[in-house]
């Protein structure tokens, strides 16, 4: 990727376009502990409840356990083509560092296209996609750095410790 691209700017989001404003009706924050909740009852064979998806650059070193890299400078990009595989999900959580940027800006931009696709009021989408609070640093804070083999992996026979 070029050094030129907005990825590397400060300013880089300034180059998409604004999520439609959800102050009326914000997208919901996880705690990570309901995330691990969540993984758990995949990992033990229940139907999938959600997808996590790291919009961090690719360059990142850990990732939370079973997420799927999709970078917020493509993830729009890609939108049109994720939004059929990802409207089936019943939940699709959205990280990145502190889940302050990047991340709800991605699940806004998701949330947009969902209800556009879908023809959900705001509650409808609210209920179907959310933002990890705290991201991976809140998530390493409460069980450390996820391995980068797993990412996307179903967990299979988690124990409460490998979360």
């Amino acid at each position: 990727m070029s050094e030129q691209h907005p990825i590397h700017s400060k300013g880089w989001q300034d180059v998409y376009p604004t999520p439609r404003d959800r102050s009326t009706a914000p997208l919901p924050r996880v705690d990570v502990q309901v995330l691990k909740q969540i993984l758990e009852r995949q990992a033990n064979g229940r139907a999938t409840e959600a997808v996590i998806i790291d919009v961090r650059r690719t360059d990142c070193e850990s990732m939370i356990p079973t997420a799927i890299n999709l970078p917020a400078h493509t993830f729009l990009l890609s939108l049109p083509t994720l939004l059929p595989l990802l409207a089936k999900v019943p939940l699709v959580l959205f990280y990145c560092n502190q889940s302050t940027g990047r991340g709800p800006r991605a699940a806004g931009w998701y949330a947009d296209a969902l209800q556009e696709y879908s023809d959900l009021d705001d509650a409808q989408t609210a209920a179907k996609v959310g933002v990890v609070e705290g991201g991976i640093v809140g998530w390493e804070e409460a069980f450390g750095a996820g391995s980068l083999q797993e990412r996307g992996k179903p967990a299979q026979g988690w124990s409460s410790r490998q979360v």
